[in-house]
């Protein structure tokens, strides 16, 4: 699946498809089959929220439903730098997370 690895280049949001889009039934009914949980990486078009694009994780639960959507949300690199680098400061054992 090229969702994976997409970008907001128009070529790429062809692809986007609602959360119960065609390849979340089609992965809806392996799990089911099979009675396993699959987590499906889609570029997501919200059409409530004006055909918005999301790089969603739909999680599909072992007997087909959806148990879950994750929306990823990227920060700046200058705010994702300070966050793994706080908790440092936070803990006061000094020590990794």
């Amino acid at each position: 699946m090229p969702f994976a690895f997409c970008t907001r280049e128009k070529r790429w949001c062809e692809f986007a498809e609602p959360v119960d889009g065609e390849s979340t039934q089609f992965l809806q009914e392996l799990a089911q089959k099979y009675n396993m949980v699959i987590v499906n990486p889609i570029l997501e078009r919200d059409v409530n929220h004006g055909e918005t694009i999301w790089n969603t994780a739909v999680v599909i639960g072992n007997n087909g439903n959806v148990v879950g959507i994750h929306r990823k949300v990227c920060t700046s690199a200058y705010f994702s730098f300070l966050l793994l680098n706080l908790h440092f400061l936070l803990l006061p054992s000094g020590r990794k997370l």
